[in-house]
């Protein structure tokens, strides 16, 4: 998306972005994983 433009400001923004992305992909993906084990238990 952004890594086209070359201008070291939208490069940080960017990283930045992708940093919390990644963030909050992990949180989620544990929440779901907890969550998907918990039901698997309780069937």
């Amino acid at each position: 998306m952004f890594l086209c433009n070359s201008n070291i400001g939208n490069v940080l923004v960017t990283s930045e972005f992708f940093f919390y992305w990644k963030l909050l992909y992990t949180i989620a993906y544990k929440v779901i994983k907890n969550e998907y084990i918990g039901w698997m238990f309780f069937c």
